[in-house]
């Protein structure tokens, strides 16, 4: 009797992505910042009801200020998910980065080389950057 083999589901993904953090973040301490990243993204954009997009902002210098997930609701954007990891010490390629790792997609320019982040500049003052975010599948 042949055993069929099935593609993992969603339920054994996560739990095989818990299991490689787990293994992972006994590597050392800075990288326990980038895996939260990478986590903190992953689930973001897996329970947002709609499209996603990341949103970021910057204090001084090139770190950010802040990021956090947005979803498409009723043709609105709503704030969805904070992502705290990336406060302060964290750059717009980090997070580029640790979406590759998560196995998310998002716009890329004309070579394929960088994400293609639009700029928004909102009544409030602050200049913010945004990226759509996808499952890669």
């Amino acid at each position: 009797m042949q055993t069929q083999t099935r593609p993992p589901g969603r339920e054994s993904l996560h739990g095989m992505f818990v299991a490689l953090i787990e293994i992972l973040e006994t590597l050392g301490e800075e990288r326990v910042a980038g895996l939260t990243i990478l986590r903190q993204l992953a689930v973001a954009v897996e329970s947002a009801s709609g499209v996603a997009k990341l949103r970021v902002w910057h204090g001084s210098g090139a770190d950010l200020a802040g990021a956090e997930i947005h979803s498409a609701i009723a043709r609105a954007w709503v704030r969805h998910a904070p992502i705290p990891a990336a406060d302060g010490g964290v750059t717009m390629l980090d997070l580029t980065d640790a979406a590759d790792l998560a196995g998310l997609s998002y716009p890329t320019t004309d070579l394929g080389l960088r994400a293609r982040w639009t700029r928004s500049d909102p009544a409030a003052g602050a200049t913010l950057y945004e990226l759509p975010l996808w499952r890669r599948g």
